[in-house]
């Protein structure tokens, strides 16, 4: 049975995110993971995946990693965080929701586009991981 809890850092050592994806992913989260509302997907006592918003007012950032198992599970997968991100939207009065996808893992940034996402531009380098990833609105 999958269950929501609370997010841990801890919990991010039993992702198995794509090796191009691994540390900056990591260091993302441990650097944001503590500015806003953060979950962790669990079945069964395995991570499936964790997801969380990083809150700026009317704006929010959104962050996730899965694990191969959810990757494994489009459909359930697809179906949770379409409903989430309107209820989101309306729970914290916001704007708008940022997601940023590698360029280079393209399943990625076409998931955000079936998830109602639109292109907005590259963004600046990330100080932590160096990188320019695409932007994404919602």
């Amino acid at each position: 049975m999958l269950e929501i809890i609370l997010f841990k850092p801890s919990h991010l050592a039993d992702i198995d995110p794509p090796d191009l994806l691994r540390e900056p992913m990591r260091r993302f989260a441990m650097a944001y993971c503590d500015r806003g509302p953060a979950l962790t997907f669990v079945e069964d006592g395995r991570v499936l995946g964790c997801f969380g918003l990083i809150l700026d007012g009317r704006q929010a950032r959104v962050w996730g990693f899965l694990s191969s198992l959810l990757r494994g599970r489009p459909a359930t997968l697809h179906r949770m965080v379409k409903g989430a991100l309107p209820k989101l939207k309306r729970h914290y009065g916001l704007d708008m929701i940022l997601a940023e996808a590698h360029p280079d893992h393209a399943p990625s940034w076409r998931w955000l586009e079936r998830l109602g996402f639109r292109f907005n531009g590259v963004a600046q380098r990330c100080p932590i991981a160096g990188e320019r990833h695409l932007r994404y609105l919602y």
